[in-house]
């Protein structure tokens, strides 16, 4: 059996050799059956080019009718008015197109609203009330808040790569137990290549960090927002992180805190800090925890979600979802909150 097979096999080869011209030739092109030239190459595919980095920065993005979706987005606030209460739920959908006519189409939640030029009434944002008594709004923060509308209708947000959004809906004469959501998200153009960045170190400091803090629960029906709303900010260095490009490792840490009073008092020192560990991140989102100090906080879980932003790794923003229980003046009042922080890149 085993000389058959190779019997077969060599009659197969010897039907191909002569179907070729014969053994040991081959035709080159020019009929006379001479060998083929053994310094004859075949020719080397040209490489495909890297794309291009899209350097978009955030405005230009929506002027150019793209609809963005937050990349980065904190769990929403919902309040509960009928019963009083107020929680940190999972994040909601958080969408926004604008059109030629410089609309705003921003969906939060599953509820939709284009707001017109006529509602674009506030330097940062709109607001509206339609027939079903729903308001919902939204707000601009960080470097895009200044000129926003301008900016926006000119085509750009001044090569800002990300813009961060608070939007809000409120159903406020229907019964239920979703009748109020909030939520921060970040829109924009994200890093999606660090190999460029050489396996440098790089510091981001002076940034912004915003985080509003709810009251858990409040009176049914009576949410009293100079009562069970406290708002902190803080700035400068004290937004500090060091991004090792090398590793794909970020650390760094949110303090100095201040409680902000509408511009109308003087800052109000809040001792609490925010800390990150050393964290692996990349070229999607990351999420992590920070961990939580300061003598104004207790049992605080405070938890992120982040990316970097622009071509070259420009900026780096998050959103900020807490919880835990403040204590002020020796009581505890347990509470949730949610934020956002911003900063970029050290020259």
């Amino acid at each position: 059996m085993k000389t058959s097979i190779k019997i077969t096999v060599s009659g197969i080869a010897l039907a191909m050799l002569a179907a070729c011209g014969g053994s040991g030739s081959s035709d080159n092109g020019n009929g006379n059956g001479n060998k083929m030239d053994d310094t004859a190459t075949m020719p080397m595919p040209t490489p495909t080019p890297s794309p291009s980095p899209d350097t978009r920065d955030a405005g230009q993005l929506l002027f150019d009718g793209e609809t963005l979706t937050a990349r980065n987005i904190s769990q929403a606030i919902r309040l509960r008015h009928q019963e009083g209460m107020t929680e940190l739920i999972d994040p909601v959908d958080f969408t926004i197109m604008r059109t030629e006519d410089g609309e705003y189409v921003v969906t939060l939640g599953g509820v939709e609203h284009t707001f017109t030029r006529e509602e674009r009434d506030r330097p940062h944002g709109a607001a509206t009330e339609d027939d079903e008594s729903l308001d919902m709004e939204f707000t601009v923060y960080g470097w895009t808040r200044r000129d926003f509308h301008e900016n926006l209708d000119n085509g750009h947000s001044r090569g800002t790569y990300q813009t961060i959004w608070e939007g809000t809906r409120d159903f406020e004469e229907r019964d239920g137990t979703d009748d109020g959501l909030r939520a921060f998200g970040i829109f924009g153009n994200p890093t999606t290549d660090f190999n460029h960045l050489n396996d440098m170190t790089a510091t981001y400091t002076g940034g912004w960090v915003w985080l509003p803090l709810y009251a858990a629960t409040f009176e049914a029906g009576n949410s009293d927002w100079d009562e069970d709303r406290l708002s902190l900010y803080t700035d400068g260095d004290d937004v500090a992180f060091t991004a090792n490009f090398a590793d794909g490792t970020l650390s760094g840490h949110l303090t100095g805190f201040r409680e902000w009073d509408d511009g109308t008092d003087t800052d109000v020192p809040y001792d609490l800090t925010l800390t990150m560990p050393e964290t692996p991140f990349g070229t999607e989102a990351f999420q992590g925890r920070f961990t939580v100090s300061g003598e104004a906080v207790r049992e605080g879980v405070a938890d992120y979600d982040a990316s970097f932003w622009g071509p070259d790794a420009d900026h780096l923003a998050g959103t900020i979802n807490i919880s835990g229980t403040g204590i002020d003046d020796g009581d505890s009042t347990p509470f949730v909150g949610i934020g956002h922080f911003s900063v970029g890149k050290d020259e």
